[in-house]
């Protein structure tokens, strides 16, 4: 573990940082365990549903379609999220989300915002809440350790997801001890079932080169499975609290965000394309049209499709632990967004500054808890919550910051041709399901 934190504390480009007004050199800002923490967590928040229904995404729409995608959609990520930050970062707040965006649009804009920041984050766990409750039910039964589907009660849903949020509620530190092995084991497996699978490859899933218009109409609703493949902005702000609640310049706090970016950017990119690459491969149109259908992930079917005890137990493994961490991990972005607005409820209604944060922390707990559980009750087809989640996810971690940004003085440094193409990807994103609609 020392051995990592020594190889990650090399990554990144040389820079300064200010301290107290003085400049230093990055290489004295050691790369620490906490830090290593955080890179753990943001991994984990994006080996989430990106990536077990990514490949199921590939395999209806075609590796074409894929490519164009990526190419599209893995730098877009890259950028997006360093804007997020610097916007996040910047702010002199380090309260919530909606008081950081309060701080840049004013009250009304940022309640309104606030409360768009919430729904996006929490449709994020909708999505694993439904993963959790329909693939543990899957697995059950296929093992033969149930003869009925656990998924049709009502008590299932609410009890998996209420055990989950209790351990998430701890706080990151608890994250980290629970995530932590977890998230080691997933990186591990992608990578071990990427050169597992390859003899079960067939080329002729590439198929042939597709025309442009069926190029272009499948990319806009494959875009956001690609971006959400190595996505992890969720987490973001909930560190960015962190780092500055624990650092006393928040220069320093923002550098170290930058860096814990960076390093699990890097290792997603390699990880996540090894592995749907191999899958894609490995899985005809068929398959991935009988796992739609199903509502299940690419990884379930695998366990089913796929010969050999091997793959089967590793493609389990990966499925619970890539949607359990980051459920956790994005609890942590749910519950600071519901805290933020129940403060300003509160605020609103009494009168008064003054608010009790333990009961306002229980209330937002409970409230994740029911909208959840609520929501999964309906059996929503994961891959069209997953679709038209990207709307939001393209207002709140694209075209907001990007507007901040080119607005606000503050931000004079960053503006470029990479804010510009930020929001244009945050702009397909957002039609993107609109696209799919009229497509069908």
């Amino acid at each position: 573990m020392h051995s990592l934190v020594f190889l990650f504390s090399l990554l990144g480009s040389p820079m300064t940082v200010g301290i107290n007004n003085e400049v230093i050199n990055k290489k004295n800002i050691p790369f620490t365990m906490y830090d290593l923490g955080w890179v753990v967590l943001c991994i984990g928040a994006a080996i989430g549903s990106g990536i077990v229904f990514f490949p199921l995404q590939v395999g209806l729409k075609g590796v074409w379609v894929f490519a164009l995608a990526v190419i599209l959609g893995y730098p877009a990520v890259y950028y997006m999220q360093k804007l997020f930050i610097e916007t996040m970062a910047r702010s002199d707040e380090q309260d919530s989300y909606l008081s950081i965006i309060t701080s840049y649009v004013g009250s009304r804009w940022g309640v309104l915002l606030g409360a768009l920041y919430s729904i996006t984050m929490l449709k994020s766990m909708v999505e694993y809440a439904l993963a959790i409750t329909n693939d543990s039910a899957s697995y059950l039964k296929t093992f033969g350790l149930t003869t009925q589907t656990l998924s049709e009660h009502w008590w299932w849903s609410l009890l998996l997801i209420a055990g989950l949020s209790l351990v998430a509620s701890k706080g990151e530190k608890m994250l980290f001890k629970v995530s932590g092995s977890m998230i080691a084991v997933k990186l591990v497996i992608i990578i071990a079932i990427g050169f597992v699978v390859v003899p079960f490859w067939d080329l002729s899933n590439i198929g042939e080169l597709p025309t442009v218009s069926h190029l272009v109409v499948g990319t806009f609703p494959t875009l956001p499975f690609a971006i959400f493949s190595i996505m992890f902005v969720g987490i973001l702000n909930p560190m960015n609290i962190a780092y500055k609640k624990r650092e006393e310049d928040k220069e320093v706090a923002k550098y170290k965000i930058l860096r814990v970016h960076k390093v699990a950017y890097l290792v997603l990119v390699a990880t996540v394309l090894l592995f749907v690459v191999s899958i894609v491969l490995s899985i005809s149109e068929a398959d991935a049209l009988r796992a739609y259908q199903d509502n299940i992930s690419a990884l379930a079917l695998a366990a089913k499709v796929i010969p050999g005890a091997a793959v089967k137990y590793m493609s389990v493994i990966l499925n619970v632990f890539s949607i359990v961490t980051a459920f956790l991990a994005l609890y942590l972005a749910v519950h600071e967004s519901f805290v933020g607005l129940i403060k300003v409820t509160v605020e609103k209604l009494f009168k008064s500054q003054d608010h009790n944060s333990s009961a306002i922390s229980l209330a937002a707990f409970f409230m994740v808890v029911l909208v959840l559980w609520l929501i999964v009750l309906t059996n929503f087809p994961i891959l069209k919550v997953f679709v038209f989640g990207g709307v939001t996810y393209g207002l709140i971690s694209c075209i907001i910051p990007g507007f901040i940004i080119l607005k606000n003085d503050k931000f004079t440094d960053l503006r470029g041709v990479s804010v510009y193409y930020v929001i244009l990807i945050g702009m397909l994103m957002c039609i993107g399901p609109f696209v799919m609609l009229f497509s069908q």
